[in-house]
């Protein structure tokens, strides 16, 4: 009898042939992809027009960006495009290249801020030789034909400059955190060789809903929704099974600490006018910000912004409204000035080199009180040096008005004419109105929810929940920062929840614990 060979499932799966990704398989960066066409794919095309001109073609491409955001995919998607466009074999590469040098290839070099750090004194010898050797190495490349080299990085600021001249890299490409419209493509990409569809308009809620994903979180959301399909036995995916893995899923960008996010529902009644009316301004003054791919022509024009927003973190200041202007903003890379970017100077000085970005000092009174008399010098000399030509978007944070502030310091004058003797705009932060208020109670005590007041005295006089409702809002709430509207708020909602089965007691102690509250006020 013959032997008959029996494959495992698993097996046969590995034995298929691996397809390549190309730009159709990329979401989300389509300005990007043209970027590469242009600076990469049609120089190769017409190398011939460059030798008339004697013009050397794009060599070096820098790719920089939070992780997970889509920086290796584009790069082994251009080697295909490469082979597509009639190139012959174009081989992709990582950190290797010793034997690629006599055909078409691409050379990437991940984290290159670790291959090739900033030299300095604190660096050991041998980094230094490494960023010595590599340069040249690169230069040596300009006599052969067809080598690509992309490099990625997730923190430019640490790279060494004299990588980021042309000639070595000639074209630095930002990659940020997928907008909404960019994750509803990314999404789009996974699903586009499903056979069970899922509805347009659940796919446009799921990328709201994934505010602060990346690339590889959304390819992770998928994996999971499929995982929630099978545990139900059923062979499609369904919407709840999306939702049930978005539960089940911490962005990346979180777990690194990234401080861009939208008001979350329960606040943006109290903090929406004023971030619309930041928003507004910022959009008045300095409207290139808001284009991902502004043409800037640096020197020529002014660009800079400066906008000083005054309040505490109890208005919600530093907690929920510079992390929604600059979700509004997440296109542009943000570095916070603090006392950890102090200990590192590098990164602060070569960061203002990353055209265009966003700078955040936060608290600055309390930071330059705590700083001696050498760091504010240098952090106005770092601050002095970014000239109106330059697209950098400065936002500074304190409690009080900065001429009261800064005149305390023997640097005052330096801080105090970079904000107030340029353009700048200046806000105050304000407690919330009492609509505001109203609107943020409402849902609590009316809403659809199950745990809200009204939900709950289902059977009781309405006039009562009324009476409970503008009591909070006339006399608890009144003159309430962000931060204590938030604790009254969730005050109210265990009173709820430890009351719900007696309707006589959760009355009862709503109104002591107002009491109390009033009391202390």
């Amino acid at each position: 009898m013959s032997h008959m060979n029996y494959d495992r499932p698993s097996e046969r799966l590995s034995k298929r042939p691996k397809q390549a990704a190309d730009f159709s398989k990329v979401g989300g960066l389509s300005n990007h992809i043209k970027i590469l066409r242009d600076t990469i794919i049609v120089p190769l095309l017409h190398s011939n027009i460059y030798s008339h001109f004697n013009i050397k073609t794009p060599r070096g491409v820098l790719f920089y960006g939070p992780p997970g955001t889509g920086k290796t995919l584009v790069a082994g998607a251009l080697a295909t495009e490469l082979n597509k466009e009639g190139f012959g074999k174009v081989s992709f590469y990582q950190r290797k290249g010793a034997d690629v040098l006599d055909k078409p290839s691409i050379i990437f070099f991940d984290e290159l801020d670790g291959l090739a750090p900033i030299r300095s004194a604190k660096n050991d010898h041998v980094h230094c030789s490494i960023v010595t050797t590599l340069l040249a190495l690169m230069d040596g490349l300009d006599s052969v034909p067809g080598v690509i080299i992309i490099g990625a990085t997730n923190r430019i600021e640490s790279v060494d400059p004299a990588l980021r001249r042309p000639g070595r890299f000639d074209k630095e490409l930002y990659f940020p955190l997928p907008s909404t419209e960019a994750r509803k493509e990314i999404l789009q990409v996974h699903m586009q060789s499903w056979k069970h569809k899922l509805p347009p308009q659940f796919v446009s809620k799921l990328s709201e809903i994934t505010t602060g994903f990346c690339g590889s979180d959304l390819q992770a959301l998928c994996a999971e929704a499929l995982l929630c399909a099978m545990k139900r036995l059923y062979p499609n995916i369904e919407e709840c099974d999306f939702l049930n893995a978005r539960r089940n899923l911490i962005p990346s960008a979180h777990k690194l600490g990234n401080r861009m996010r939208k008001l979350n529902s329960t606040v943006a009644p109290l903090l929406q006018r004023q971030l619309s009316v930041i928003l507004s301004r910022l959009q008045m003054l300095w409207p290139h910000f808001s284009l991902q791919f502004h043409k800037y022509v640096i020197g020529s024009e002014r660009y800079i912004g400066r906008i000083v927003l005054m309040g505490s973190n109890l208005q919600g200041l530093n907690t929920h409204l510079i992390p929604a202007i600059l979700q509004h903003y997440e296109h542009l890379p943000v570095l916070f000035l603090d006392a950890t970017t102090l200990q590192n100077r590098y990164l602060l000085s070569n960061f203002c080199k990353n055209l265009p970005s966003i700078l955040v000092i936060s608290r600055i009174d309390d930071l330059w009180n705590f700083l001696e008399i050498y760091e504010q010098n240098y952090i106005a000399s770092v601050l002095e040096d970014i000239h109106s030509g330059l697209p950098i978007l400065i936002i500074a944070t304190c409690e009080e008005e900065l001429p009261l502030m800064v005149l305390r310091t023997f640097t005052s004058h330096l801080l105090q004419n970079f904000f107030y003797n340029n353009t700048s705009l200046m806000l105050t932060v304000e407690n919330p109105s009492e609509q505001e208020v109203e609107d943020f109670f409402i849902p609590l005590f009316f809403g659809e929810s199950l745990q809200s007041l009204s939900a709950v005295l289902l059977d009781m006089d309405k006039q009562i929940i009324y009476n409970l409702w503008r009591r909070v809002v006339v006399r608890t709430a009144k003159d309430m920062p962000v931060a204590h509207l938030e604790v009254l708020y969730d005050t109210i909602s265990a009173c709820i929840n430890i009351h719900k089965d007696n309707f006589q007691n959760l009355v009862k102690n709503l109104e002591e614990t107002l009491s109390e509250i009033e009391n202390t006020k």
